[in-house]
């Protein structure tokens, strides 16, 4: 069945905008080189890529700074396209999707036409031999005898189905670790201003492991309606410490694992005084400080306020350690959750903490594809 799509949106200069194409996979950014080119600031260069993935028409988003969502849902992996929907791009595009498919003759009906073909055809050629056997008074046919239709008359063959179709660009099937990979950094980037952030190969396989064991959690759904109905209440307590919404609802979200039974609302206004006080040591300024932030979280740790020396913070001191002047790692890698857990300088229950956080926010971007029957909650 071909598929005719039709891409409608605004310019950021106003005018209105519209595409119709059957290309089999088409790319939209900032950049010259895409076939859509929107000259937008929200977007990236290379922000997102609609393809056509046979028997249906996808849209996955390209590692882009503000992401791209679908009717409302930030896009993980991935996206079938249906008629009328609304895609997104960088939070400020809005594109119409239409979708066309033209009839084609099923299978079984070519399949019998092609039987019925062949028949006629059979039936054309024995009824001509016939008539050529009487007339020549044909002798026997032999092994070295050759059996033609007779000339002017051509065996009917039934016509191949001709479908005009652009030349389709190579698709590079993507490895589904790196798809997890795209998809948790994404979510660490929700967690502050940090738009490349790092994680190492084990930390995005250690990910897509906790992920799997989530998958179809009834558990996780019923936390992830919590938290949703609870999201006006955690954003509050998120900017009264200044810290990004996303970080403490997935930091809850992480933490109520632990304590079955409870909501994540409350759990939320729980953490928030603890992680108010270790703020001061580990920042937010990039995603993996506030990993660090919540990979702190778990130590035991109350310092005597008021006196004159004041105790590092074990994990603080242990960055020190392994990570300080001495070491020859990038600072960018070094101060990580992940240079810890490779130096063995970091305690299972913090790290789990941490995979467990970012588990559960790539689920929550997409709770269904995860077989788990909830809404992304979007604080």
């Amino acid at each position: 069945m071909r598929t005719e799509l039709t891409l409608t949106f605004t310019e950021p200069a106003g005018r209105e905008r519209r595409v119709v194409s059957q290309a089999r996979r088409i790319t939209l950014g900032r950049a010259a080189d895409n076939d859509i080119v929107i000259d937008d600031a929200n977007l990236s260069r290379n922000h997102a890529v609609i393809e056509n993935a046979g028997d249906s028409i996808q849209v996955s988003d390209c590692n882009s700074r503000n992401g791209t969502m679908v009717n409302g849902h930030p896009l993980v992996g991935p996206v079938e396209l249906f008629d009328g929907d609304i895609v997104n791009l960088g939070g400020s595009c809005d594109i119409s999707v239409g979708l066309r498919r033209s009839a084609e003759t099923p299978k079984s009906s070519r399949i019998a036409a092609i039987a019925v073909a062949a028949v006629a055809a059979i039936l054309v050629c024995a009824g001509a031999l016939l008539v050529l056997a009487a007339w020549r008074k044909a002798e026997p046919v032999t092994s070295q005898t050759h059996t033609n239709t007779p000339r002017g008359e051509e065996k009917p063959e039934p016509s191949p189905e001709i479908v005009k179709t652009e030349t389709p660009r190579e698709v590079v099937p993507e490895d589904p670790r790196n798809d997890v990979g795209t998809a948790v950094k994404r979510v660490m980037s929700k967690l502050s201003k940090d738009n490349a952030p790092y994680i190492s190969e084990a930390g995005i396989n250690d990910v897509k492991r906790k992920v799997e064991q989530y998958r179809g959690s009834t558990e996780l759904k019923e936390r992830l309606h919590q938290v949703k109905q609870g999201c006006s209440v955690i954003s509050v307590e998120a900017e009264r410490i200044s810290l990004r919404p996303a970080l403490v609802m997935y930091a809850a979200l992480a933490k109520s694992d632990e304590q079955p039974g409870s909501n994540p609302t409350m759990v939320a206004r729980q953490m928030t005084p603890k992680l108010l006080s270790l703020r001061a040591t580990f920042g937010t300024e990039t995603a993996n400080s506030s990993l660090l932030l919540i990979a702190a979280y778990p130590y035991p740790f109350n310092p005597q306020i008021g006196g004159q020396t004041r105790t590092p913070h074990p994990l603080a001191s242990k960055l020190v350690e392994v990570g300080g002047r001495r070491s020859i790692v990038d600072t960018s890698e070094a101060r990580t959750v992940w240079f810890l857990h490779e130096k063995n300088a970091i305690t299972d229950e913090a790290y789990d903490l941490v995979i467990r956080l970012l588990a559960i926010g790539v689920i929550a971007q997409n709770p269904s594809q995860y077989g788990i029957d909830a809404e992304p909650p979007l604080c």
